[in-house]
C-alpha cells in the first residue's frame, strides 16, 4: 500500500517522495470513502513538506495537499469547522503566487460551506456568485455548475427557492453520471446526487410535488449506485427532511435507516439522525421521545458550531412541545428559532416557526 511505502521512504529520509506516497495514499481512500484515514495520510504529507526548503513544485504540491483535504474535513470534523477556514486562507497565498486557476475552486466551495453551515447564509451566497463569475471568466462550464449549484443551495435555505431553483436547473443542464465522476468528490459528496436534493427540497417548497418527489427518487437512485458513504448520508438525510415536510413517515423511515447504515460505515460528526429520529418519533405519538431526540440534535449541532439546520430542529422541537400541552417550552423553542433566522442562518422555516407561534 502507498501508506507503508510513505512510511519506509520518511524513514529513509527520502521525504519528497514520502510526501507524494501519502498523497496518493490519501486520494485512494478518498475515493472509497475512507476520510478518517485520508485525513491522517495528508496531515502526514503536510507536516514534512512544510519542514522542507520551499520551491515551486512544493508550494503546487502543498497547494494540492489542502485541496485534497478540504472532503476528509467535511467529513470528519464537520462543515462548520474552522478549519475550512484556516485552510482558505493558507491555500489562497499559494494560489495567488502560482496562478493555478483551476484549483481556486475546491478553496471558494470550502469557505462556502463553512459560511452558509455557520449561520452566514448571505455571506455563502456571495461566495457562490463569485465562483460562477470566475467560472465564466476561465470558461470552465463544469465549475459555473458547481456555483450554480452551491448558490441555489444557499438561495433556497434563505427562502428564495424560486431564484434557487433556476440555478440548480443551470447546474443540471451541465451535470449528468460522466462529468459528476469526472469531478468525483472534491466538492464534498458526489454534484449530481446533491444538486438533485436541493433541486427537489426548491420545487416541493414551490408546489412543484411532482417534479420534486422524482427529482428526490432521482438523487436516492445515484446514491445506490455509487456506495458513496458520504453522499449517501447526506442525500438520505435532506431527502429524509423532505418526506418529513411532506408527511411521508414510511419515506423518512427508509432514509433514516439508510442513513444509520452509511454512519456505520463512515462516522461524520454532522449528521441528521437524531433530529429524523425525533421527528419520527413525533409522527409516530411519541412527542416525549421526538423531545429528547430534537433537543440533542440542537445540543450536539451548536456543539460544533453547526447552525444550519438550528431553526429547523427548533420548529419541530415546539411542535413536539405543543403536542405534550407545553405552550410555554414550544413559545421558548419558536423564539430561539426565529433568533436563528434573523441571525443568518437561513430562513427556510421561518413561515412554519410564525405558523406555530400563531397556533
Amino acid at each position: 500500500p502507498a501508506e507503508v511505502i510513505a512510511h519506509h521512504l520518511h524513514k529513509a529520509g527520502d521525504l519528497d517522495r514520502a510526501v507524494t506516497y501519502w498523497h496518493l495514499a490519501a486520494n485512494k481512500a478518498i475515493s472509497r470513502s475512507a476520510m478518517r484515514e485520508a485525513h491522517t495520510h495528508i496531515s502526514q504529507a503536510t507536516q514534512v513538506l512544510v519542514t522542507l526548503p520551499p520551491t515551486k513544485e512544493r508550494r503546487r504540491l502543498l497547494l494540492d495537499l489542502l485541496i485534497a483535504k478540504i472532503t476528509p474535513i467535511l467529513a470528519v470534523e464537520s462543515y462548520s469547522s474552522p478549519a475550512l477556514e484556516l485552510l482558505y486562507q493558507q491555500a489562497i497565498p499559494l494560489f495567488e503566487a502560482l496562478e493555478d486557476t483551476p484549483n481556486i475552486f475546491p478553496l471558494f466551495y470550502a469557505r462556502w460551506a463553512f459560511l452558509l453551515t455557520s449561520g452566514r447564509v448571505t455571506l455563502s451566497l456571495d461566495q457562490g456568485r463569485e465562483l460562477i463569475e470566475v467560472a465564466r471568466r476561465q470558461a470552465l462550464p463544469l465549475m459555473e455548475a458547481v456555483g450554480n449549484r452551491i448558490t441555489g443551495v444557499s438561495l433556497v435555505w434563505n427562502g428564495a427557492p424560486s431564484v434557487g431553483t433556476r440555478h440548480l436547473d443551470a447546474a443540471l443542464q451541465v451535470y449528468d453520471a460522466q462529468t459528476s465522476d469526472e469531478i468525483g468528490f472534491r466538492f464534498g459528496q458526489d454534484g449530481l446526487a446533491a444538486t438533485q436534493v436541493y433541486q427537489a427540497i426548491g420545487l416541493c417548497s414551490l408546489g412543484q410535488l411532482k417534479r420534486g418527489v422524482a427529482c428526490a427518487a432521482a438523487a436516492l437512485d445515484r446514491v445506490d449506485q455509487l456506495g458513496h458513504a458520504l453522499t449517501t448520508a447526506y442525500t438520505h438525510g435532506h431527502i429524509g427532511l423532505l418526506y418529513a415536510a411532506l408527511g411521508d413517515s414510511q419515506g423518512l423511515a427508509r432514509c433514516i435507516h439508510a442513513n444509520e447504515r452509511a454512519l456505520a460505515q463512515e462516522p461524520i460528526p454532522v449528521s441528521a439522525t437524531a433530529g429524523l429520529r425525533g421527528i419520527a418519533a413525533l409522527f409516530e405519538g411519541h412527542p416525549q421521545t421526538a423531545c429528547e431526540l430534537l433537543q440533542r440534535a440542537i445540543d450536539e449541532h451548536r456543539a460544533i458550531g453547526f447552525h444550519l439546520w438550528h431553526a429547523l430542529w427548533c420548529a419541530y422541537l415546539a411542535s413536539s412541545q405543543l403536542a405534550l400541552g407545553c405552550g410555554d417550552k414550544a413559545m421558548t423553542a419558536v423564539e430561539q428559532g426565529l433568533e436563528h433566522v434573523e441571525n443568518d442562518t437561513g430562513r427556510w422555516c421561518e413561515a412554519e416557526l410564525l405558523r406555530i407561534r400563531v397556533a
